[in-house]
């Protein structure tokens, strides 16, 4: 079963490095609004995470759509 998962796992990062562009983001087609930015602010306050640096990046970035 160890065997399994370790191959699994492998097999997953591989997926994920092939998938990211040479930015290191990645670009899905279900992130076309600005509803998961929003989400994330609302999380990070939620959570009373004060990343006021990752707060205005997202801010910045749903403005700038």
């Amino acid at each position: 079963m160890t065997y399994s998962v370790s191959s699994e796992m492998s097999r997953l990062v591989a997926t994920v490095k092939r998938e990211q562009a040479p930015a290191g983001s990645w670009r899905y087609p279900f992130e076309t609004g600005i509803s998961t930015d929003a989400y994330m602010i609302i999380l990070l306050r939620t959570l009373e995470r004060n990343d006021q640096d990752l707060i205005r990046k997202l801010v910045e970035r749903m403005e700038s759509r």
